[in-house]
């Protein structure tokens, strides 16, 4: 751990790592077994197995103790707003229906949120074994390997959602940047984890998504050089409610991905 890293920071950063490790060895064995999923749907008509739930209870015993709050995707009840100081945002298993699919493209998101703003985050892609950290002012990092997003090229690598598509790909227009555009579906978080490792370039999200969602993605992509932000080019806030707006995330600067967006924004 980098010693200028605050001793309180690098604790949480390790625990969060470690819960995250520990989730994905409770999600692999359900995952491998149909049998095992326990499938049924919440009232939104979400999908939710029994790795969902049991990650969710694996990653909030490997973070007690800490002292910060906690908000999952998987709690019955949800408060309207953050709590004070800094909370722990996660999603026990972001991309259920990729999960269900056995296409792997399901990740394991956990932040600690200060002022609304993701600190710490941990990526888990459990199918894989891939692991990403990242830390306000510190980087965004895969074990040693720091991350940075790619310089874009002629054709722009869109990430879209298999399962949620909006008509994101037809709302940009890579005209403006003299760019041709290429569409990779993609789930879960990693779309955006793929922009901050230089696979992808560029997402677009108008359909709904919730703060677990993005939080420790955004943290990613901000300390690869990219950025997540919304559909005026402001970064998202995670103070509650718990639904995101409209949003892009991107390897260009602000000014030339809000030229793609072929979108009304008044």
């Amino acid at each position: 751990m980098d010693e200028s890293v605050p001793r309180n920071e690098a604790i949480c950063l390790e625990r969060m790592l470690q819960a995250a490790q520990a989730a994905v060895q409770r999600i692999l064995p359900i995952y491998a077994d149909a049998q095992r999923w326990q499938l049924r749907y919440k009232a939104d008509a979400s999908p939710l197995t029994l790795a969902d739930r049991q990650s969710h209870d694996c990653i909030c015993a490997g973070l007690a103790g800490l002292g910060y709050p906690v908000i999952s995707e998987e709690m019955e009840v949800l408060p309207a707003c953050a709590p004070e100081g800094r909370y722990f945002l996660l999603d026990p298993l972001d991309g259920t229906r990729e999960f269900l699919a056995g296409n792997g493209e399901f990740t394991v998101n956990i932040a600690l949120i200060e002022d609304g703003r993701p600190l710490l985050a941990v990526i888990a892609v459990p199918a894989d074994g891939r692991l990403f950290h990242a830390q306000r002012g510190q980087g965004a990092w895969q074990g040693r390997q720091r991350l940075r997003v790619q310089p874009v090229s002629r054709v722009l690598r869109v990430g879209v959602s298999r399962h949620h598509g909006q008509g994101e790909g037809e709302a940009l227009a890579a005209a403006a940047l003299g760019l041709d555009l290429r569409m990779v579906a993609r789930g879960s978080s990693l779309k955006m984890v793929d922009i901050a490792t230089g696979e992808l370039d560029f997402c677009l999200r108008l359909g709904p998504t919730m703060a677990w969602d993005t939080a420790a993605a955004q943290l990613l992509l901000e300390e690869a050089g990219g950025g997540l932000y919304d559909l005026h080019g402001e970064a998202l806030v995670y103070r509650g409610p718990w639904r995101n707006p409209g949003f892009f995330a991107t390897a260009l600067s602000v000014s030339d991905s809000l030229a793609l967006l072929s979108l009304d924004h008044s």
